[in-house]
């Protein structure tokens, strides 16, 4: 049986109108055996020895963490593996394939997602239960679907290549195409780990013309799963209980290393955008956002409407938006701007400026609407179980709530002298 080996929390912060009960749980090996579960077990496993025959690996077991989040309708599962891109500079989007290509198979009802990260990658799995279908047949059914899914084997060719056109696809709109060009000139050799669904000129030139290694890389973990029971933290272990049986047999790998972002000296950067993508300009800088949420609240901070430099800039026909790209240490926070290319240098360089002298004299209650700001998407995030399944993936523990003068302080580190690059994006005359 399995056993709670850590409680994470009991009452998430408000503003969110419900308890949630989420634990670590470490699942023992099946005492029975299950023929249908078996054969789906010894399939994966053969699948997996056979790409990895060559390959040291460590044993490690299946990481459980649970969530019991009552008024929910559905049950919630998300699968993956917890290792990035082994060359985050060569996937060029072919984890991403692989994944929504998983994602399009049919099983029990069940709809599948793909998600991909800086730091992992697998499936989301979730469904409403069946007429008299009870809640531990109900989780359960959701956990079996996403394993299955993962687990039973590399996606056929043909849908590898419906999903990469897809992305393709999604991948082509302009504000996509966007984020594209301050990664380009500020991450070269890391270009996974900040956009990990890959780029319009990596996926239009992979060829898949197999992959079983990718998939079995993905699928040889180390694997950790979050389910988000509506029911009882009973039936969530048993849906634990039924994804180990699943995932019994197969030999993790170990994380292959992956180097530490090479942070360019500041500087003014010129790239030339892409064709139909109109002029912009970026300021970037690195920050440390291992606590993502006050990472968040500078950007919101950066970018605030009632401030003086945000006004600066729109008084100039151009428009501010705010993002950050990559995770924990090795994140970008980035302010894009868009308007006529002869305001874009000045305009950036300008706001670079403001926001140093901002920094350094807090005043006007700017941060405690950053922080107003940062705490309300944090709650959208989390009232989302998409989101609220993967932030669990992510990581199961709150970190503390965010305050005005932290973020002030922050800001002083990423907007100070020497810290910021500007990157203009505008086509040369012909």
């Amino acid at each position: 049986a399995a056993a709670a080996a850590a409680l994470f929390g009991s009452t998430p912060p408000a503003p969110l109108p419900r308890t949630a009960i989420v634990a670590a749980l470490g699942v023992a090996p099946p005492r029975q055996k299950t023929p249908e579960l078996d054969v789906v077990r010894r399939d994966a496993a053969a699948a997996l020895s056979k790409e990895l025959a060559r390959t040291e690996v460590a044993s490690s077991g299946l990481e459980v963490r649970v969530a019991v989040e009552p008024g929910r309708h559905e049950a919630w599962v998300a699968l993956g593996s917890t290792c990035p891109a082994s060359d985050p500079d060569a996937d060029d989007g072919l984890t991403a394939a692989i994944v929504t290509a998983l994602a399009s198979r049919e099983l029990d009802g069940v709809a599948l997602e793909p998600w991909v990260s800086a730091t992992g990658a697998g499936l989301v799995a979730h469904a409403p239960p069946r007429d008299g279908e009870g809640p531990a047949a109900h989780t359960r059914r959701v956990a079996r679907a996403a394993a299955t899914a993962l687990l039973s084997g590399p996606p056929r060719l043909d849908a590898v290549e419906r999903a990469r056109r897809s992305l393709l696809t999604r991948l082509d709109e302009p504000a996509e195409r966007a984020r594209e060009l301050p990664v380009a000139a500020m991450a070269r050799g890391r270009i996974a780990h900040f956009l990990p669904w890959g780029t319009t000129s990596g996926l239009a030139r992979i060829e898949p013309s197999s992959p079983s290694s990718t998939w079995a890389s993905l699928a040889s973990g180390p694997l950790r799963v979050v389910i988000i029971s509506p029911s009882t933290q009973e039936h969530a272990v048993r849906a634990a209980e039924e994804l180990e049986r699943l995932t019994w047999g197969t030999e993790p790998r170990r994380c292959q290393a992956v180097g530490a972002w090479d942070r360019p000296a500041a500087a003014t950067r010129a790239v030339q955008p892409p064709a139909g993508l109109g002029p912009r300009a970026y300021v970037v800088a690195p920050v440390d956002a291992r606590r993502r949420e006050l990472a968040t609240a500078v950007m919101e901070w950066a970018r605030d409407p009632e401030a003086a430099s945000t006004s600066a800039v729109r008084a100039r026909g151009v428009s501010l938006s705010g993002y950050l790209l990559g995770d924990g240490d090795a994140t970008m926070l980035v302010l894009e701007l868009a308007g006529p290319a002869g305001a874009l240098e000045a305009t950036a360089t300008e706001l670079s400026a403001a926001l140093r002298s901002a920094a350094r004299a807090p005043a006007d209650g700017r941060a405690e609407r950053a922080r107003a700001a940062a705490a309300s998407e944090d709650w959208r995030a989390r009232a989302s179980p998409r989101q609220r399944a993967l932030e669990l993936f992510r990581g199961p523990t709150r970190t503390p709530a965010v305050s005005a003068p932290e973020i002030v302080e922050l800001a002083k580190q990423v907007f100070a002298e020497g810290a910021t690059s500007v990157i203009i994006a505008a086509s040369k005359a012909p």
